[in-house]
């Protein structure tokens, strides 16, 4: 039965509203980042390790495919290490430069990957 006074209406009104808040409180409730993290977290450490282990078939089945998509991680890296955005790539190194924080780690990481193939070091 319809609301017919215009009390009936706002009354209505006033319990659609408030059932309404109550709905949005509730996917507020579900969808913090915290949530959202911790749920992202228990599925990775539940599947993880098959993850893992199809990422290193892939890996050496595809080694060229695995030292392409490497060496361009790397040049985004030594690129984002060299200067701020704008800034020539072709610069000169200068005498004594650091290399970048993780360069021997992703040296390793694609000597790794490469190991066996007809490319690479």
């Amino acid at each position: 039965m319809e609301p017919e006074t215009p009390e009936e209406i706002a009354t209505d009104i006033a319990a659609r509203r408030a059932a309404l808040g109550r709905r949005i409180a509730a996917l507020e409730a579900r969808a913090t980042p915290e949530r959202l993290l911790r749920e992202t977290g228990a599925r990775l450490a539940a599947e993880g390790g098959a993850l893992g282990r199809r990422a290193g078939r892939e890996m050496a089945a595809n080694p060229l495919a695995t030292a392409a998509v490497l060496g361009g991680l790397a040049w985004l890296a030594l690129g984002a290490a060299r200067g701020q955005p704008g800034e020539s790539a072709e610069r000169p190194a200068t005498a004594g430069a650091r290399r970048p924080r993780g360069w021997r780690r992703l040296s390793a990481l694609i000597t790794t990957a490469t190991a066996g193939s007809r490319i690479g070091p």
